[in-house]
C-alpha cells in the first residue's frame, strides 16, 4: 500500500458531497471542509520534501480546528507520510501516536482503508525509530512489539512484522536474530500488510549480500532491476545497491547502465540522499573520481539533510571515501565542493566527512550497545578500488574501426574526425535506419569524437560529434544515454559553436529529461533552449 493511496476513502467522500442536490446545498462549514479535503488530496500527489511537509503541517492544524475527526485522520495520515518519506523521521512519532489515540477512542471515525493504513504505517514508524540514535533501543523494540500485538489483534499475517525485525537485527549486527527473522518472514503468509513485491525482492537480495553471495543477491534483485516490479522506492534503491556487486562479478557494462540510469532517477529527489551516497561510493571505487566530484557539487544540499541520521551516514561515507581517493592520488590541496559556507580542499573535506561519519556511527553504537555500525563505516571508508577505470561516457568510449579507405593510415586525427562526422551526416535512409539513428551513424559519431580528442584533433569537432550522438540517442528513444552524452557536451559548446547547436543540445536534453521522469530539469533546459532561439540571428532552431 503506497503513500499515494493515503486518502482514497476521502475521494469517495468528496464524490458524495459533490452529488448533493440543489435542494440540499452545502452549509458554510461544509464548504470549508470540502475545500480542505481538496487541499489534502492535491498535496498527497506532490513530491516529498520540505515544501510538502510544511503544507501538510498547516493542513493538519486546519483539520484539527474543524472538529471533523475523519478529516483530521486524513490530514494526520498525510503528515506521517510527509515526515517519514521527506527526510524528517524524528517527527513521525507524534502524529502517529495521535492517530493511535484517535483510533482507540473512536474506531468508527476510521474507514476500512483508514484502519489498513494505520497498521501499514507501523512499518515506517519502526524504521524511523531505527534510523535515529537518539531514540533508545528499548523504544525501537517497543514499537516492534506494539506492531506485532496490533497485527495479531487485527488478524493480519505477521510477515511484515518479521521483515521489520529482520531489518532491525541487520542494523544491530545480530546475525542469529536476523537469520531467525528472515526464516519467519519467508515462511509467513503474504497478505494486504506485506510489503510490495518490489520491496520484498529487495529484501531477499540484501539477505544474500549479507551472506557474501553477490551472484545470488543480483539474481534475487532481478525482478526489480529488470523492471518487472517497482514502487516509489524501487528500482531507485536496488539500482544503487547492485553497483558494487555487478563490478565485483565482472558485469561492468550493466554497472555502468545502473549508475547512469539510477543516479538520474534520484538526483533531484530530496528523499534519496543515501542512494546518492551509494552512487558517489561507486564512482570512488571505479576510477570515476571526477564524476564523483561533480555529483558532490550538484548535491551540496545533502550536507544539511540530517533529518534521517542513518540515511545521512550513507552520504558521509560516500563523500569520505571519495576524498580519501582524491588525497591518495595526489590531489590533497585541490579545491572541492563541500558544505556551503567555506572553501574546501580534498584533505580538509576528508577530515570533515570522516569525523562526522565516525561520530554519527559511534552514536548509533552507543544506542545499540554494539560496534557494528562503526566497523561497517570504517571498512567502507577504507575500501580499495575495484577497477582502475570504468568508462562511463562517450569521451572514454573505445572507438570502432576507422573507415576503410586506402589512404586512411595517412590521415591525421583531425582529418579522420572530419571524415567520420561528414559520413555520419551524409547517411541516407538506405544507408542506415530510416530515422538516421542506426548503428552505422552511432559508430561514425563515436569515431569522430574519439579522433577529435587525440593530439592534433579538434575539440570543436569533437563537441559537434558528441552533440549529434546525443541527439541520435534522444531520437532513438535511448534517453538515459542521451542525457549522459548531452550533459557532458554542453560545457564544451562555446561561443565558437552556432547558437542553434547549443539550442538543439538543450532541447534534446529537455526531451530526454522528460522521458526519464525529471520534469523540473526538463523545464530548465527548455527555457535555456528558448532563450538561445530568441537570440539566434537566423532563428533556425525549432
Amino acid at each position: 500500500m503506497g503513500p499515494q493511496g493515503a486518502t482514497r476513502n476521502l475521494h469517495a467522500r468528496a464524490r458524495q458531497e459533490r452529488r448533493r442536490s440543489p435542494e440540499h446545498p452545502l452549509l458554510p462549514e461544509h464548504h470549508e471542509h470540502h475545500e480542505l479535503l481538496g487541499d489534502i488530496l492535491r498535496l498527497d500527489a506532490e513530491p516529498y520534501g520540505r515544501a510538502r511537509t510544511a503544507r501538510a503541517e498547516e493542513l493538519a492544524d486546519q483539520a484539527a480546528a474543524t472538529g471533523d475527526r475523519p478529516l483530521l485522520v486524513a490530514a494526520l495520515t498525510l503528515l506521517v507520510h510527509s515526515y517519514s518519506f521527506g527526510g524528517e523521521c524524528a517527527r513521525t512519532f507524534v502524529p502517529f501516536r495521535r492517530l493511535l489515540r484517535l483510533y482507540d477512542a473512536g474506531p468508527a471515525d476510521f474507514g476500512e482503508d483508514d484502519v489498513r493504513r494505520l497498521h501499514w504505517m507501523f512499518k515506517w514508524v519502526v524504521t524511523d525509530a531505527r534510523q535515529r540514535p537518539d531514540v533508545p533501543l528499548a523504544e525501537a523494540e517497543g514499537w516492534l512489539t506494539r506492531m506485532r500485538r496490533r497485527y495479531r489483534a487485527a488478524g493480519y499475517s505477521e510477515r511484515a512484522v518479521h521483515g521489520a525485525e529482520f531489518r532491525l537485527a541487520r542494523h544491530l549486527g545480530d546475525t542469529a536474530r536476523a537469520t531467525r527473522a528472515y526464516a519467519a518472514w519467508t515462511a509467513a503468509v503474504r497478505d494486504d500488510m506485506a510489503d510490495c513485491l518490489a520491496c520484498e525482492y529487495a529484501t531477499e537480495g540484501l539477505r544474500q549480500l549479507d551472506l557474501g553471495d553477490d551472484l545470488a543477491a543480483l539474481d534475487g534483485w532481478e525482478p526489480v532491476l529488470g523492471g518487472t516490479h517497482s514502487c516509489h522506492r524501487e528500482p531507485h534503491e536496488t539500482l544503487a545497491r547492485s553497483l558494487l556487486p555487478l563490478v565485483r562479478t565482472g558485469r561492468t557494462d550493466r554497472a555502468r547502465d545502473h549508475h547512469l540510469r539510477g543516479y538520474r532517477m534520484v538526483r533531484s529527489d530530496e528523499a534519496f540522499g543515501p542512494v546518492v551516497g551509494l552512487h558517489v561510493e561507486f564512482c570512488a571505487l571505479t576510477g570515476n573520481e571526477p564524476r564523483g566530484l561533480r555529483i558532490l557539487g550538484e548535491q551540496s544540499r545533502r550536507w544539511a539533510d540530517t533529518g534521517d541520521p542513518l540515511d545521512h551516514l550513507e552520504w558521509l561515507v560516500g563523500a569520505a571515501l571519495l576524498m580519501r581517493r582524491a588525497v591518495e592520488t595526489g590531489h590533497a590541496e585541490r579545491q572541492v565542493p563541500g558544505p556551503p559556507g567555506r572553501a574546501w580542499t580534498a584533505a580538509a573535506l576528508l577530515d570533515h566527512a570522516r569525523d562526522a561519519a565516525l561520530g554519527l556511527a559511534a552514536r548509533f553504537d552507543r544506542r545499540n550497545g554494539t560496534t557494528t555500525v562503526s566497523e561497517g563505516v570504517r571498512a567502507r571508508m577504507a575500501a580499495q578500488p575495484l577497477l582502475d577505470a570504468l568508462p562511463l561516457h562517450i569521451r572514454a568510449a573505445r572507438p570502432a574501426p576507422p573507415p576503410h579507405h586506402d589512404s586512411a593510415a595517412t590521415l591525421s586525427p583531425l582529418d579522420r574526425a572530419r571524415l567520420c562526422l561528414t559520413l555520419a551526416e551524409s547517411l541516407t535512409p538506405s544507408d542506415d535506419r530510416a530515422d538516421g539513428t542506426g548503428p552505422r551513424a552511432e559508430r561514425l559519431l563515436t569515431d569522430a569524437a574519439h579522433f577529435a580528442g587525440l593530439p592534433g584533433g579538434s575539440p570543436h569537432i569533437g563537441a559537434l560529434a558528441r552533440l549529434r550522438l546525443g541527439g541520435l540517442h534522444c531520437e532513438a528513444g535511448r534517453h538515459e544515454e542521451a542525457v549522459e552524452v548531452l550533459e557532458s557536451v554542453l560545457p564544451d559548446l562555446g561561443d565558437d559553436h552556432e547558437p542553434d547547436d547549443r539550442a538543439r543540445a538543450h532541447t534534446w536534453l529537455a526531451r530526454s529529461h522528460l522521458r526519464t521522469h525529471q520534469p523540473a530539469l526538463a523545464a530548465v533546459q527548455f527555457m535555456q533552449a528558448a532563450e538561445l532561439t530568441r537570440t539566434s540571428p537566423d532563428g533556425l532552431h525549432e
